[in-house]
């Protein structure tokens, strides 16, 4: 038996790297003969032709082998930039929002056609720090309000940077590939180093009422200081005052307030009105900026002045200061008057120097008054001589006179809400102001213990409340002596 054979086909593949698919079809003929021979019929055959057709299936798959990304690493320069410091207005944000795109290729890269599917393609983006930095689809966006700047702000010199790693993977097989970006941001500000400023101004006047000695605390000069955090190089610093009559500046930020000429004459207008009448005091303002020598940024320090005016001065001659024949050191000579209450009694009085010295005068409704240099004191505190001092009491104390220029006796609530005592009883001392502890009986007839402060530190003779006293007793919210938070009384006071 033999047997033969005819073909016909056909196949190809491109010079693509073997990625291209397979195609093929095809065909073959054998023929089959088988020949038999016997002695009857002799040489006998029979022929049988056989045909194969064939097609060629490609069922493969192309999988990514890699991932490349057209930028490895970018940098990204933030900025905010400020009117004044980094509390003021935002004038603008540069760098931020919408910026590159980024381009993956899928490797192999091959054409997209059918003789190269299946093949996916498809990159999934992902960024490290999301808050700062995101992408979608290759574009990077660059977040304003990410926390990290938001920590950068809070500290000088305001600047900080961040590196965000973004990521391109192939969903087909994890290929990676990453771009490194750095993001650095600064803040242009100018900085004072204070946010307010308050001068209190302190006019003592002591020695003889008529030649006083003047003496001033609180008018120190005082040094500003200021930072520019800018991203321009060579700017200074320029200090400016709102009001130069209230205070001036110097070029390197000395600012001192306003208050007398050379010869020592009060020349500020808002000081010598506060000096025109009781209680002496009196306040101004100005603002104190400093820019940047570009004009770019200012930063503004609002500055408070405070006036007072201390007068510890005593009287010289027969009305007082133990000058007079008739006033010695502590007592005082007798004289007569007429008020509008009627007949009244008057003591000169003379005291330490430094303590307020003048005339004592009681009304016919029995209420007192205090001249001296030809004016009452009213609505103010008077540290005076008081002639009927007795029993190891101070000559020289306390007193506090209303605004019809009465002493004030009982409790007396100051325009602060501080308390005093004001001895109420004609003993010698009326009207003197307490310190130390003091049982004083209240409206129900039941006395309750106070303490009052004792230190000449701006406190004497302040009612102490829900505190514990320098010798350790607590007391309450109304001054009251506390124990474990029972109120101590008596029902009356023994000698």
């Amino acid at each position: 038996m033999a047997a033969e054979h005819h073909q016909c086909g056909q196949h190809e593949k491109t010079a693509d790297g073997g990625y291209l698919k397979l195609e093929g079809a095809g065909s073959v003929t054998e023929t089959v003969t088988a020949t038999s021979e016997d002695q009857t019929h002799g040489v006998v055959s029979a022929k049988c032709e056989v045909t194969i057709n064939f097609r060629t299936d490609d069922q493969t798959v192309i999988h990514p082998e890699g991932i490349a990304l057209n930028r490895p690493a970018l940098d990204y320069d933030l900025v905010y930039s400020f009117t004044g410091d980094t509390d003021s207005e935002l004038k603008s944000k540069t760098g931020f929002g919408r910026r590159d795109t980024l381009t993956a290729t899928v490797l192999p890269d091959i054409a997209e056609n059918d003789g190269h599917k299946p093949y996916d393609r498809t990159v999934v983006w992902s960024s490290s720090d999301e808050d700062a930095l995101t992408v979608e689809n290759g574009v990077l966006t660059v977040n304003e309000n990410a926390a990290w700047i938001r920590d950068a702000l809070k500290q000088a010199p305001y600047q900080a940077e961040k590196t965000v790693t973004v990521t391109a993977e192939t969903r087909d097989g994890g290929k990676r590939a990453s771009c490194q970006v750095t993001l650095a941001f600064h803040a242009n500000a100018i900085e004072a180093d204070r946010e307010t400023e308050t001068f209190d101004l302190v006019l003592t006047k002591t020695g003889r009422r008529s030649s006083p000695v003047l003496t001033w605390t609180g008018n120190e000069p005082e040094k500003f200081q200021a930072a520019i955090y800018s991203d321009k190089e060579g700017l200074a610093k320029k200090w400016a005052s709102s009001d130069p009559s209230v205070l001036t500046v110097a070029a390197d930020g000395t600012v001192t307030p306003v208050i007398t000429g050379q010869d020592g004459t009060i020349i500020a207008e808002w000081i010598k009105k506060a000096m025109e009448k009781s209680p002496y005091e009196g306040e101004a303002e100005a603002v104190i900026s400093v820019s940047a020598s570009d004009g770019s940024m200012t930063d503004r320090i609002p500055v408070k002045l405070a006036f007072k005016l201390v007068d510890n001065t005593y009287s010289g001659g027969s009305s007082g200061g133990g000058g007079s024949s008739g006033g010695g050191g502590g007592g005082g000579s007798s004289s007569s008057g007429v008020t509008p209450g009627g007949s009244t009694s008057s003591f000169v009085a003379g005291g330490p120097a430094g303590s307020v010295t003048g005339t004592w005068i009681q009304d016919g409704a029995g209420k007192w008054l205090f001249t001296g240099q030809g004016r009452t004191y009213a609505n103010e505190w008077a540290y005076i001589h008081n002639p009927y001092a007795a029993g190891g009491q101070p000559s020289t104390d306390w007193f506090r006179f209303d605004e019809s220029g009465y002493m004030v006796t009982g409790w007396f609530t100051d325009a602060n809400g501080d308390m005093f005592y004001l001895w109420p009883v004609s003993d010698g001392t009326l009207g003197h102001m307490l310190t130390d502890w003091h049982w004083i009986a209240g409206a129900d007839g039941l006395y309750r213990c106070y303490y009052f402060g004792e230190v000449s530190d701006g406190t004497r003779g302040r009612l102490y409340k829900n505190a514990v006293t320098p010798d350790g007793f607590t007391v309450n919210a109304n001054g009251e002596w506390v124990v474990d938070g029972a109120v101590q009384v008596k029902t009356a006071m023994t000698p």
